[in-house]
């Protein structure tokens, strides 16, 4: 065979072969891409470590439950939708398939002493009960309704 043709066909061939291998690599980027547009909110915090950037200033995700999120150093409750998230170099979080309800009824059973925030209220006091969306609260005498929805901030004060 003339050598140049050669030349042309191994030239040719490493054109092909590195057009396959950019196609393949673009193929992979937007299944990743497609992958991550499909991601729960919950499903991304566990994926990494944050910070939450709240009301109360920036802390250190330190748990990802189902619908709410533990910060640092672990008193902090804050419903996932109630701030908003920056990436850490910090250790990655624990995993909880808690929700907040759930949180919410076991430290009712336990008498915890909280302090909710909403949008511009704060209420002290413990929980009684805990419905699906909402929590009853004593508080200086009075018993408080409090909508899940409205809390952006739960503190624990436990007695430990």
């Amino acid at each position: 065979m003339d050598p140049r043709l050669d030349r042309v066909l191994s030239s040719l061939e490493a054109q092909f072969g590195a057009a396959i291998d950019r196609a393949e690599e673009e193929a992979a980027a937007d299944l990743a891409h497609s992958l991550r547009q499909g991601m729960s909110l919950p499903e991304v915090l566990a994926q990494g470590s944050w910070i939450a950037l709240t009301g109360a200033g920036a802390r250190t995700v330190c748990e990802v439950a189902k619908d709410h999120v533990r910060l640092e150093p672990g008193n902090h409750i804050v419903p996932m939708t109630a701030a908003v998230f920056q990436r850490s170099t910090e250790a990655r979080a624990l995993r909880s398939d808690r929700t907040l309800t759930q949180l919410l009824r076991y430290e009712t059973r336990l008498g915890t002493e909280l302090c909710v925030e909403t949008d511009g209220n704060s209420f002290v006091g413990r929980a009684l009960t805990c419905g699906e969306a909402h929590v009853v609260m004593a508080s200086r005498g009075r018993e408080l309704l409090v909508p899940l929805a409205q809390i952006r901030s739960i503190k624990l004060f436990r007695g430990d």
